[in-house]
């Protein structure tokens, strides 16, 4: 890419939109933020732009809200007649804007075409020698990155191979030898955006983020050869997802992929992977501190765990002396797999209950025999994969807690999950309040949990922080 002349426009128009009068222009401004932002300007009232974007005139304040607290300026005058820009606002829009048209431009003049008209995200990350910028573009190409540096390097694998050596040591810093299931890479975390790698024990499982990344995953494996040697990995997985989510393919990009399961240890505790069918990569490596908390919580608990995939809480509740735990979850294939799972632990047969059930029907059946348990986990899959789904995620959130609600006896615990970072902490917290006040049911909060030290956030990408989990306490009568 050096000398490219598009580069170079791009680079000096990045200069000239950083400089006075407005230094404080936002370094990164997230795609939902931005159309928000351009069609509030347009139409001139949050109610208005409420009805064409169809998110709430609410979230749609908020987002105007999160900005001007960001820049510390007023974006928008308010007003009888409705909003209009302010002189600063439209500098901040035409800021984001221009960087994006001239990305554009740059892809379109590497690639011969420009792949898509709607920006995800822009911006400038100053932290580094030298200047570089990142676009990102959706739809048609969901994850095209560009890189645009001045003065760096052009070799994207040496690029790479940096942040990936650099990734490796942060884990070292905080994993030990009772895990052996982690996130090597972590994406936009690991400053290297639409590519995930996550290791289970000596296999790797590489998983990029939409097409643009796919692209890229053999030259990334390369980057990564270094950081998977020192890891003793010996066969490099390649999972993609096709027609959207419906369909998986998973392929070796190095060694074979491994028939059968795949054990690894996550604090001393044995966890089966099916990396070439689970879900993800094969685990929710995310959630390793929320089992370990359960864990901690379980000793002479009854234990309920819905939508339980392969049991990971399970055993670890059964690990930490639970003496009965109850696993729910719709796929007969991960509910067998929990159970061998609880097997593999050396963990008795009788102890444990797998039933193959949508969790809604399992929780109103209960409902009719008054069935209750002293922890209840509710970790269920995405139910906002979209911003515009997000009303309909938090009406079925606050169902869902309200069902579970009533199963947690007097002086019980409650642990909540969501990993949608379209629904954020507060809003989610509101949800099982809620469902709890629903129940008639009064709860204290105990702790948040989020993702651990391999699943990093940079502070300029907040909505990488996309897990939460909060545990509350059933309060007795």
């Amino acid at each position: 890419m050096g000398g490219h002349p598009a580069r170079e426009a791009l680079a000096t128009a990045v200069l000239r939109h950083n400089t006075p009068p407005m230094p404080d222009v936002p370094r990164w401004l997230n795609h939902h933020q931005l159309q928000c932002f351009r069609v509030i300007a347009r139409e001139g009232s949050l109610a208005r732009a409420s009805a064409v974007l169809r998110v709430s005139a609410q979230t749609l304040s908020e987002h105007v809200q999160q900005l001007e607290g960001a820049l510390g300026v007023t974006l928008f005058t308010r007003g009888a007649r409705g909003m209009s820009l302010t002189d600063e606002g439209r500098e901040v829009l035409g800021y984001a804007e221009g960087i994006h048209t001239l990305a554009q431009e740059l892809l379109q003049s590497l690639d011969g075409r420009v792949v898509s008209t709607t920006p995800l995200r822009v911006g400038v990350d100053e932290s580094l020698p030298k200047l570089e910028v990142w676009s990102l573009l959706r739809p048609a190409v969901k994850t095209a990155r560009l890189a645009v540096r001045e003065g760096g390097r052009d070799d994207l694998v040496a690029l790479l191979r940096a942040r990936a050596n650099d990734a490796l040591a942060l884990r070292r810093t905080f994993l030990d030898g009772e895990t052996t299931a982690f996130r090597l890479v972590h994406g936009e975390g690991d400053r290297a955006p639409g590519m995930v790698c996550d290791v289970y024990a000596d296999v790797a499982v590489l998983r990029p983020d939409g097409a643009g990344a796919a692209r890229w995953c053999e030259r990334f494996a390369e980057a990564l050869s270094p950081a998977f040697e020192s890891l003793g990995v010996r066969a490099v997985l390649l999972r993609r997802s096709l027609e959207g989510e419906r369909r998986r393919e998973v392929s070796a990009l190095r060694g074979a992929v491994p028939e059968g399961l795949t054990a690894v240890r996550e604090h001393g505790m044995t966890l089966l992977a099916d990396l070439a069918h689970g879900q993800k990569t094969g685990l929710f490596l995310d959630q390793r501190e929320a089992r370990r908390r359960v864990r901690a919580l379980a000793k002479g608990r009854r234990v309920l765990n819905l939508y339980g995939y392969t049991g990971g809480f399970s055993v670890a509740a059964g690990l930490g002396g639970a003496t009965e735990v109850t696993t729910v979850d719709l796929a007969p294939a991960a509910v067998a797999l929990a159970t061998e799972t609880w097997k593999a632990n050396g963990l008795p047969p009788d102890a444990h209950r797998a039933v193959v059930s949508d969790v809604a029907a399992f929780l109103s059946d209960r409902a009719r025999s008054g069935s209750r348990w002293d922890l209840v986990i509710a970790d269920p899959p995405s139910f906002a994969p979209r911003e515009d789904a997000l009303p309909e995620a938090l009406r079925a959130y606050r169902t869902l807690h309200a069902s579970a609600a009533t199963k947690v006896s007097p002086g019980g615990m409650y642990l909540a999950g969501s990993c949608s970072s379209h629904v954020r902490r507060e809003a989610f917290a509101q949800t099982v309040a809620e469902g709890f006040a629903k129940a008639k049911r009064i709860a204290q909060r105990v702790a948040f949990i989020t993702a651990p030290e391999d699943h990093p956030v940079l502070c300029a990408f907040p909505e990488g922080e996309y897990l939460k989990n909060l545990l509350v306490r059933a309060v007795s009568a």
